[in-house]
């Protein structure tokens, strides 16, 4: 079927994608690369992986962060690489990771990292099989504020490790109103995954109350 160009007003096949005598682009051609472009798009799967491992490293202890951190990281480069769609969150992803990466280096936005203000004067844990379901352990930690200020609160965190000193499970707690030089003490739990051969503590971030 012939038509006319609109440009030189010349007849010209209609499966044309130009005009053979101007050269101008047809309605065909514009609609053929549209369908292209369309075509060509990848699904935002990436972005999915990526925004589930944050929502994940929010609920992460610290020690074991570093897995789903790198899930984001990686599925969110990948995803724009693979130019799929939704890449402004892509982007978004990779910038909340790393603020939340800067977040748990720093011990969090209020905290005033100074963990030579307080020391940890005792600690024990132990094992109770018979807890619950699946057991649970018990630790116990001392700390001492050195300082000559008012501590708010001391995050401490507690990890035990296997036989080959790899990880097994960590948690935290928070041991609260420490006037200086004194002492106070907090007990709590963490779940028994039976593997636990040692354990260790240690004082992540010390918040002041002035």
């Amino acid at each position: 079927m012939l038509i006319t160009c609109p440009e030189c007003n010349r007849e010209i096949s209609d499966q044309a994608q130009t005009c053979p005598h101007c050269g101008r682009p047809l309605k065909s051609a514009s609609k053929s690369d549209h369908l292209v472009a369309v075509a060509t798009r990848r699904k935002p799967i990436f972005v999915i992986i990526a925004a589930g491992a944050l929502v994940l490293s929010l609920f992460t202890p610290r020690l074991l962060l570093f897995f789903p951190l790198m899930t984001t990281f990686a599925c969110a480069v990948t995803s724009l690489f693979r130019k799929e769609t939704g890449r402004i969150g892509a982007v978004a992803v990779l910038v909340l990771g790393f603020c939340l990466l800067l977040l748990s280096e720093t011990g969090g936005p209020n905290s005033r990292v100074a963990t030579n203000a307080a020391e940890i004067s005792n600690w024990n844990w132990r094992a109770d099989p018979s807890f619950g379901n699946r057991g649970t352990i018990k630790w116990n930690v001392e700390v001492r504020n050195r300082s000559s200020r008012n501590i708010r609160n001391v995050r401490v965190e507690f990890s035990t490790y296997d036989s080959d000193g790899k990880p097994v499970g960590t948690t935290f707690t928070f041991v609260s109103a420490i006037p200086p030089g004194q002492t106070r003490a907090d007990a709590s739990y963490a779940d028994l995954y039976r593997t636990e051969k040692t354990a260790a503590v240690k004082i992540v971030d010390v918040n002041f109350a002035d």
